[in-house]
């Protein structure tokens, strides 16, 4: 989940000058990919629960998105994608409505 996620990876950007974002994000993890390297960054003017707005932006491929309102979610969406927890069998229960159409006559008292 995190491969090439170090510190060195993060001052050699630094270092190099291969960091372009703004004055209010830091550089906190990049992944090196062949087809996507990912820069993983806090958005600092945005301040949340003790923590920052994580972004990420695929390097040169256009603007940031954000992943998390702070890192401890970003880890832990990574490790339940990375370790399957969105792949396990669950149930969802709703009803889709328009609300330009009448209730179902199930529904109606």
């Amino acid at each position: 989940m995190l491969r090439g996620f170090t510190a060195a990876s993060v001052l050699e950007a630094y270092r190099t000058g291969s960091v372009d974002i703004g004055p209010t994000q830091f550089l906190i993890g990049r992944m090196p990919d062949a087809l996507m390297p990912l820069d993983v960054y806090y958005d600092l003017a945005h301040p949340l629960r003790d923590d920052a707005l994580v972004l990420n932006a695929i390097l040169d491929a256009g603007p940031e998105t954000q992943t998390s309102e702070t890192f401890r979610e970003w880890i832990a969406a990574g490790a339940m994608i990375t370790f399957g927890v969105m792949t396990a069998p669950h149930r969802c229960f709703g009803a889709l409505v328009d609300p330009g159409e009448p209730p179902p006559l199930s529904s109606r008292p």
